[in-house]
Parts: C-alpha cells; sequence; structure tokens
C-alpha cells in the first residue's frame, strides 16, 4: 500500500459507511459467556492456541467452550487488567493499575512499587526474543526488568525528555524497543541508544495513543484521527479526518492477513480499509458500542476485538455483511438479487416488492404497488447487455427498466399467460421467460416478443423453475415434476427425469460448472451432477446439510449450495479423497441472515461478492475472505483419578502413578475450536485396555475399574472446518497391583509353601508306621465318619428342602407336587447389571453378588419366607410355602422393603453403586421337586409369571406389587398407584408402588403371623 499517495490525496478521499448492513459478529459478554467485564482492554492468543482477554475485573482465559477466569482471589496483583503479553517461556504477563503479574499457568508473581516500579499503573507490557520485558507506565515512562528480578527506569539521565511522561511500548522484530508518549513524539531504543522522532521527521502527531507491530515489522502509531507507519526508513500518514465524526482517539491500528487495516477508535467505530476505499462500522452495524480498544487474528483468520463496554467481538474472516429490514429492506424473505452498473442492489420479495439500495451511497428505494409498480410478487430481476433490468412478476407479466422508464409486457404483447417465474438472457441478447406450463422469448433486435409455446405437454402445467443457457449454446428448462428439458432455441431435444438418473423431479436451479458438468439444485434430492451421459447425486448422506436446494452457483474450486439448512461450500472436485470433509456449511452460527436460503436468490457481483438471500434477509460475502486451513489444537486439560476415599483432580505433567484402588478415571480434553466447537469430533483411545479408536462429540470420558497394568490415554479431534489435529494428546500412566498381586509376594508364598511341603513329606514320612499300627482304629473311626456323613447329607438335604419334602422323600423316595391357594411370590434384580458386570472383575463381581444375597438370606430366614432360587443377579423366594399362613403378603412385602433398605444403606458407603428393583404377586402355585441325584425344590404357576413381570415393570429402588397383593396389604403399607401398565406377555395390569410401613403397630401383627407360622410347622413336623 502506497500510503505517501495516501497523505497527498488525504482530502481527496471519502469514506464508505456501510450504512445500514449489519456485520455478522459473535460478541461474548459477561452475562451470557462468563467474560470477566464487558470492558476488555487487551487481547491476546498464546502459542497453544488459547484466547487471554484482560478486562476490568480480571482476565479470562477462552478454550471455545468456556472462560476460564482469573482475579485477585486467584493471586492477581489487581483485577483492572489494561495489557497481556506472552514472553518467550510461554508465561503469561498482565498489566494493571495496581502492578504487574507474571502467570506461569498455576502461579503468580508480581511486581509493583517495592520491585522499583515507580508507577504501577501499566499500559503496556512487551518483550524482545532474548526475553527481556518492558513496561510502559502512565506517569513515570517505561521501565525493564534487570538481572536482579527489580524494573529500572528510563529517564532523563538515558535520554528521555522527562521522568514522568505517559508511554506505551511494543518491540519489532529487530528487538527494537518502540516508546510512543504524549507530547514527546516516539523514541526508539537498542544497546543503550535511544533516538527521537516527531512531527518534524514526519510522525503525525507528537501526542500518540497506540504502538503496533505488523506481521511484516512495520511499527504503526496512532494519534488523534491520523495515523502513521513507519517501514525502517521513512514515517507514512493517513488523515482520517473523513472517517472520524469528531476528534476520537485512535487506540490501536491492525494489519490482518490480508493486509487489510483495521483501525481501533475512541467512539467513532472500527475504520477498515482494504487498499481501496474506507469503510466506517459502527453500532448502526451490528455492535454494541462505538469504542474499540484491542484486536488480534486466531489461526483460522477470525478477527477479535476488545470493546469499553460492549464485550469480545468475534469477526469471522468471511466478513458476511446482512441486509435485512433493518438495513431498509421491505420483507426479510429475499429472492431474487442484482446488481446494476451504478452499483445498486435490486433484491424482490413475494408480497413486498423490489427494494433498491446503493451500496456506494445507502440511498434506498422501493418498488411496489404503493410508488406505482404493477405487482408486489416479484420472483425475478435480471439485467441484459444492455443494461435494461428485467422483472417478472406473478400475474402481471414482465416490466422492462431501461434506466429512466418502466415498460410492462402482458398477455397482450404477446405472453402466453401473465405468470412468469423465471428469465434468463441468452447469448444472442433474447429474454426468455418460464411460465406455468409455457414459456416465451423477447427478441432484443425486433423489441416484442416472438415466440411463445405451451410445454404442457411437455412439462405439465407445473412451473418452468429456472432457465440456464450452457456454453454449446443449448437453453436447460428446470420444472416442476418433468425434470430438466434440454432446447435447441427451436425445439426440444431431450429430457432427464428420475428415470435418467436424477434424483428428483423438482429442479429448482440449474448451473454448469467449468468443466462443462450440469448441476441441478432439487427440492428434495440435494444436487445432481450431469457429464453429459449419467447423473451423480449428492445427498445429506455425502455430507449436505438438506436435501432440499434452492440455488447453486460456482467460484474458483468451490460450488456454493443454498439448501433448507444454510448455505454449503462444496469443493466437488476433492470429493472423493475427503468425502463428507469435502462440504463445509455456513449457519446463523457462523453468521449468516438465516438458515432457510430462497429460491433464485443467489447472484455473485463482478468484484466475486457473492449474495444469497433467506428468510432472514440477504447475506452478502467474498469467497476470497476464506479462512486458512488450521487444525486445532488439542489438550488434556484435566484428569479426574476417583479412589475409595476422594476424588483428585490432576493437570498431568508426566507418567501418572497411581495405587490400585484410584482405578476410576475420569479424562477431560479439548479441541480449540473458536467457530462451532459442538461440531469437534474427537477420537480416543486407551493404549493396554483397547485395540480400536473411539469417536466421540464429548469432551471426556471415563474408565471404571481398570485392573493393574500400564496404560496410555491419546486423543485427537477434527474441529469445524473438518482437519485434523496434527498430533495426539497423550498421558501415560501405571495402576500398580495390590501388594498381594506383585512378583515378590508371590515369590514368598511359593517359599513358604515348598517348605511347607517338605516338612509335610517328612512328617508323613514318620506317621507311616504309627498308621499301620491304628489301622484297626482308623477303620473303626472311618465307619463312625461315615454314619457322620449319613447325617450331614441329610442336614445338607434340609438346606435345599423344605423339611417335609424331605420327611416325605425319606418316607416315600419322591415328594407328590402340591397346590397352594394362597401364596406371595418376590423377585428381585439390579439395573444395568450386564454393564456392571463387563466392567468389574470377576471376583469382585461375585464376592459382592454373594454380600447381597446373604443379606436377602437373612431377610427371608427372618420373615419365614422360603427362598426358591438365584439366577445371576436375580433373586426369588416366596412367602406362604411350604406352610400356609395367612399374612404371606404381608412378611414378603416387608422383606421386599427391607432388601431396598439393605441395598440403599450398603450403597452409602460403597464404592459400587447397585440398582435394584422389586416385584411381588400373590396367588396360587403348584410345588414340587424335581430331579433325581440333584434335588430342586421349585414352583411353576401363573403367580410366578405375573410375579416376574412386576419385577421388570418396576423401577430402581422400589417394590412394584399387583393389584391382587395390594388387596391383602393395603391396610398395613402405604401404596401408589400407577395405573394400568403393559406387562409383557400379560396385557395391562394394575399396579403398585409400596413407599413403607403405615403409621399403625405392624410389627405386633407381623410377629403373631410369623408366630402362628412356626407353631403351623412345628404340629406338621410333629404327626410325621
Amino acid at each position: 500500500m502506497k500510503f505517501v499517495v495516501f497523505y497527498i490525496l488525504s482530502l481527496l478521499i471519502t469514506v464508505t459507511g456501510v450504512f445500514g448492513q449489519t456485520l455478522s459478529i459473535r460478541q461474548y459478554s459477561n452475562e451470557e459467556d462468563n467474560l470477566p467485564s464487558n470492558s476488555v482492554y487487551s487481547i491476546t492468543i498464546d502459542k497453544k492456541g488459547y484466547l487471554w482477554a484482560a478486562t476490568e475485573y480480571g482476565f479470562g482465559r477462552y478454550d471455545g467452550i468456556q472462560f476460564k477466569n482469573y482475579a485477585i482471589d486467584n493471586g492477581l496483583v489487581s483485577s483492572h487488567c489494561l495489557a497481556l503479553f506472552e514472553d518467550i517461556n510461554s508465561d503469561i504477563w498482565i498489566g494493571t493499575t495496581k502492578g504487574l503479574s507474571r502467570f506461569n499457568g498455576k502461579n503468580f508473581r508480581n511486581y509493583g512499587k517495592d520491585d522499583g516500579l515507580k508507577d504501577d499503573y501499566i499500559q503496556s507490557v512487551a518483550g524482545d526474543s532474548l526475553g527481556n520485558i518492558w513496561v510502559a507506565t502512565r506517569y513515570a515512562g517505561v521501565a525493564y526488568l534487570d538481572s536482579a528480578n527489580r524494573f529500572v527506569h528510563l529517564g532523563k539521565k538515558d535520554g528521555m525528555p522527562s521522568d514522568s511522561i505517559e508511554t506505551r511500548c511494543v518491540v519489532d522484530n529487530q528487538n527494537v524497543l518502540w516508546i510512543a508518549t504524549t507530547g514527546y513524539g516516539v523514541f526508539s531504543y537498542k544497546n543503550g541508544e535511544l533516538k527521537n522522532y516527531t512531527e518534524a521527521d514526519g510522525l503525525c502527531s507528537d501526542t500518540l495513543y497506540s504502538v503496533d507491530k505488523d506481521k511484516e515489522g512495520n511499527i504503526w502509531f496512532g494519534s488523534v484521527k491520523k495515523v502513521s507507519r513507519f517501514d525502517g526508513e521513512k514515517f507514512e500518514t493517513i488523515n482520517l479526518d473523513f472517517g472520524m465524526q469528531t476528534r476520537r482517539k485512535i487506540n490501536f491500528v491492525f494489519r490482518d492477513k490480508d493486509k487489510n487495516l483495521w483501525i481501533g477508535t475512541e467512539g467513532s467505530g472500527l475504520l477498515f480499509y482494504d487498499g481501496e476505499e474506507f469503510k466506517r462500522y459502527s453500532k448502526q452495524n451490528g455492535f454494541t458500542t462505538d469504542k474499540f480498544t484491542s484486536c488480534i487474528e486466531d489461526a483460522r483468520g477470525d478477527l477479535w476485538f476488545g470493546t469499553r463496554t460492549g464485550g469480545l467481538v468475534k469477526v469471522p474472516v468471511e466478513k458476511f455483511l446482512i441486509y435485512s429490514e433493518q438495513s431498509g429492506l421491505k420483507d426479510n424473505v429475499a429472492y431474487a438479487i442484482f446488481k446494476d452498473n451504478s452499483n445498486t442492489l435490486w433484491i424482490s420479495s413475494e408480497g413486498s416488492g423490489i427494494t433498491k439500495i446503493n451500496e456506494t451511497t445507502g440511498k434506498i428505494e422501493y418498488l411496489n404497488t404503493e410508488t406505482g409498480f404493477p405487482s408486489n410478487d416479484v420472483p425475478g430481476v435480471i439485467g441484459d447487455s444492455k443494461g435494461n433490468v428485467w422483472i417478472s412478476t406473478i400475474g402481471v407479466g414482465v416490466t422492462k427498466y431501461d434506466g429512466k422508464t418502466f415498460t410492462n409486457y402482458t398477455v397482450e404483447d404477446g405472453l402466453p399467460n401473465p405468470f412468469v417465474m423465471s428469465m434468463l438472457e441468452d447469448s444472442e441478447g433474447n429474454i426468455w421467460f418460464g411460465h406455468s406450463g409455457a414459456i416465451s422469448m423477447y427478441d432484443i433486435n425486433l423489441k416484442k416478443i416472438v415466440y411463445r409455446e405451451s410445454t404442457s405437454d411437455i412439462t405439465g402445467e407445473g412451473w418452468v423453475q429456472t432457465i440456464f443457457e450452457d456454453f454449446e449454446g443449448f437453453l436447460w428448462f428446470g420444472t416442476e415434476d418433468r425434470g430438466m428439458l434440454k432446447f435447441n432455441k427451436h425445439r426440444f431435444i431431450k429430457g432427464y427425469t428420475v428415470k435418467d438418473g436424477l434424483p428428483d423431479n423438482f429442479i429448482l436451479y440449474i448451473t454448469q460448472d467449468k468443466f462443462g458438468n450440469i448441476w441441478s439444485a432439487t427440492e428434495s434430492g440435494g444436487i445432481s451432477k450431469f457429464d453429459g451421459e449419467s447423473f451423480t447425486n449428492y445427498s445429506e448422506k455425502d455430507g449436505l446439510p438438506s436435501n432440499l436446494c434452492y440455488s447453486i452457483i460456482e467460484h474458483t474450486n468451490y460450488l456454493y449450495i443454498g439448501t433448507g439448512k444454510g448455505l454449503s461450500r462444496f469443493e466437488y472436485m476433492a470429493f472423493n479423497e475427503k468425502g463428507k470433509d469435502a462440504f463445509k456449511t455456513y449457519t446463523q452460527k457462523d453468521g449468516i441472515a438465516d438458515n432457510e436460503t430462497n429460491q433464485f436468490s443467489i447472484y455473485k457481483d463482478k468484484k466475486f461478492n457473492i449474495y444469497f438471500g433467506s428468510q432472514g434477509g440477504v447475506t452478502r460475502f467474498n469467497p476470497k475472505d476464506k479462512p486458512r486451513e488450521a487444525p486445532s489444537n488439542i489438550y488434556i486439560n484435566n484428569v479426574q483419578i476417583t479412589n475409595e476415599e476422594a476424588e483428585i483432580d490432576t493437570i498431568p505433567t508426566g507418567k501418572l502413578k497411581l495405587g490400585y484402588s484410584s482405578n476410576n478415571l475420569r479424562f477431560e480434553y479439548v479441541g480449540i475450536d473458536f467457530i462451532s466447537p459442538e461440531k469437534v469430533l474427537y477420537r480416543y483411545k486407551l493404549e493396554g485396555s483397547e485395540m480400536k479408536w473411539t469417536e466421540s462429540y464429548e469432551h471426556s470420558v471415563s474408565y471404571r475399574g481398570l485392573p493393574a497394568g500400564e496404560y496410555t490415554f491419546k486423543v485427537m479431534c477434527r474441529n469445524s472446518d473438518g482437519l485434523w489435529s496434527e498430533g495426539e494428546a497423550a498421558v501415560p500412566f501405571v495402576i500398580f497391583p495390590p501388594f498381594w498381586q506383585t512378583w515378590w509376594f508371590y515369590t514368598i508364598v511359593i517359599f513358604i509353601g515348598l517348605a511347607g511341603i517338605t516338612m509335610f513329606y517328612q512328617y508323613k514320612t514318620r506317621q507311616v508306621k504309627r498308621r499301620n499300627l491304628e489301622l484297626a482304629q482308623t477303620v473303626k473311626r472311618r465307619t463312625r465318619e461315615l454314619e457322620e456323613e449319613k447325617d450331614k447329607s441329610e442336614a445338607l438335604l434340609l438346606n435345599i428342602l423344605p423339611s417335609i419334602c424331605v420327611d416325605e422323600l425319606k418316607d416315600q423316595g419322591k415328594v407328590e407336587p402340591r397346590e397352594f391357594k394362597n401364596v406371595s411370590i418376590l423377585f428381585t434384580d439390579f439395573k444395568s447389571f450386564t454393564y456392571t458386570a463387563s466392567v468389574l472383575p470377576a471376583d469382585k463381581l461375585v464376592n459382592e453378588l454373594n454380600d447381597i444375597f446373604k443379606g436377602f438370606d437373612e431377610i427371608v430366614e427372618r420373615y419365614n419366607l422360603e427362598k426358591m432360587k438365584t439366577i445371576g443377579d436375580s433373586y426369588m423366594a416366596a412367602g406362604g410355602i411350604p406352610i400356609e399362613n395367612k399374612d404371606h403378603a404381608i412378611v414378603t412385602v416387608r422383606a421386599a422393603l427391607d432388601m431396598q433398605q439393605l441395598i440403599e444403606d450398603r450403597n452409602a458407603i460403597s464404592a459400587i453403586k447397585w440398582e435394584m428393583r422389586a416385584g411381588i404377586h400373590s396367588g396360587s402355585v403348584i410345588s414340587g421337586v424335581v430331579g433325581t441325584k440333584k434335588f430342586v425344590y421349585d414352583i411353576w404357576g401363573d403367580t410366578v409369571n405375573i410375579a416376574s413381570r412386576m419385577e421388570s415393570s418396576g423401577e430402581p429402588g422400589k417394590v412394584n406389587i399387583s393389584a391382587y397383593t395390594y388387596m391383602l396389604v393395603k391396610d398395613y403399607f402405604d401404596c401408589e398407584y400407577r395405573g394400568k401398565l403393559d406387562a409383557k406377555g400379560k396385557g395391562k395390569v394394575d399396579m403398585y408402588f409400596v413407599h413403607g410401613i403405615k403409621e399403625k403397630d405392624f410389627s405386633a401383627t407381623s410377629q403373631y403371623h410369623a408366630g402362628e407360622s412356626n407353631k403351623v410347622e412345628m404340629i406338621q413336623r410333629s404327626s410325621k
């Protein structure tokens, strides 16, 4: 950029206001995003990719998902932060109104007047490649940190004009310190040499309020209404009188990756210069303030602005501009878009006519029935090669505007009907119109409509939605329900429908790429490419955001597709290589006006700006403003370790060494993405446990019950631009086994075992003779032991079968089946048992179940129930068998409540949490003993099946009973009616939850019934 020319011609330059356009921005605030404060004074992006913001109430680090904030409570010297700087060691320096803080990611080191600072109001911090740190103060000039960790000021003794001046500073690429002052111009300092530059040397002013460095090494200075650049040899100045309405200070000058200038002012908004013209952005363009304090550019190319009271603002590299009702549009639902030679946009709508907006002057005009235009329903606007503007309407025909007058064409002038949906100027200058069931042509030389043809036999009665002329001069018509038609300007040659490979017969738009392929946008089939022989279709499964596609336009190697769910950019030549990643979709989150685009509503002007209309207005952007191909950095920022005592959070810095009980781990990670963090895809794997990678959009993953061993957790990410991180973040760790599983413990056990075997062998040898002598006595003893074993067998049989059944089996050799009329059946099982079984070691799982079922056995015995069996995690018991009793339902419910209480008490102290369902039904069953060698006492009947359904239809932590059981226990328990619920195989069944025992003296009743049951059993046994 030739700034010498600017200085000479500054009075001739005019600034272009963006007027009612809204610049698409993303604002981060204290209220919505946890930004420390809405007054942001300085921003920077560190080497890892995190964004830091210094604010009025502390500073924050942003990872794309959330701000992590720091203030006095964390160790910061003052919460009023003004400046940020990252040194060569990746430490963050924070200048505040009460001193300087250095932050290494964990701890703060603070500097103040006790450390040599004469003024602790720090306005800027700078450093060179050697590690030197400089600070600029408000009242005491600049100072540097010496080897003794103390600050030394530059003053009169060093050649400064005063010991108390206001300064700001920056270090350039040659390690030269530049000091901007208020009143004395600028100073450069290196190797003890101080140089002064003033207005006499070409500097814009001796009173400066900002000093900045760009990527090329140029130094920029801002004063009031003027900016200067020093390129290493001379100063060049820009006068901004034309861009600033009042005398406002320049707070920063920033040069982006495309060498555009961004100038932040104190009250006159944001100035932008692209090499051709200046633009000014202010509150009129969507910002909440006109005071801009700082600027930074991220790896993608998005710009971040700090503001005074307006929070942190991000402007995407695409720089979307939006025209809406706020900008002056009559209707946000925009259709056809056209820009004429006077830089005026023509934007049509269905119901509000046309809005004309001059992008240079901002002048707005309306064409509608109120202003004399014949129709408000305008689907199309095009311009021809002679400078005329053609406007199609629904119901009135076509209107031509030659720059002075409007001429209307109706049925009387040769149109087949007044309903005109689509228009096109062909290569010969003729204008073609698409109607409902017909086409027509306006001869530009004869100045009349000379061709009209009904196409109802070819296109049907539907609309001709779009018209396109290919490179060879053939016309293509997109229809409402007959696909695409190829036309040689005299007759139709061929039609293409779904039978030929099109995904849909409803064609909304047709275009051609630079290779000659014909592309069509369809209503429900996505987009389609026709290479002259066959169709290749792309839909949602291939990466399109929606199968409803309204329009297509090509720019360089991309197709831009207006869809029902945003604007999609398609790198069509790279699809075979990238797959779904060849599609990039922009939505409202990225800054476009609305996700629902519209038919006809896409346009590219001579500067390659692309306009597309939607339900929320018109969005403009330039494809050259595209992001850098920058993968996101991936970090593991926390490992949560859970042991039997507590949860511990740690930031991993090396290999973690964990005890055997610290085997529940949660890894938290982040891929830094400031655009759409919710679209970041993570791929992780735990080496040592998992063979394959797992993909997820979650920011954390947990592992429970890891066995002892060595592991490495690895994670990578793919950002919202479809790029994978260049490397992996990894945390190696080892879980040590308990001492009884170590090699040295095994060695000791083996040694003791061998010694024991040796001693045992010697002992047995000495006993041989003695055993021979005692053989007779041994035979007698073994006889007695056999008798004792017989008694044990009978006792074991009593543990397996009820005593009545044992007696019957001994007397008769079998047990006759028996029917019980009044029995209550209890089933229990555990929720998510399959998952728990998969993550717990087998021995720990068996121990858990054994401990729980042992408690259940005690409860069953306490209430004189009969334990039937356990199957896996399921436990079955019955009340009222083999001795019938009156309170079978009451004691069974009481037992179920005690079981739930046992689980609840156990969960309160155990690391492994169980959730149990319990179900009860009462009714009749048939009991009996099955088997000849292994006896099993079992029961059958529909009561058992319904009890099982009560359990499976219940909820964890609750006892679910049937209506029949409820009738037996309702006087003793508080119950909740659940309604008729589906029970598998049983249809709708009334169910109740039992919440607890009623206030009445239940215990006495149950003890009475239990005593009666014991008495009956004793009587029956004695009768045998």
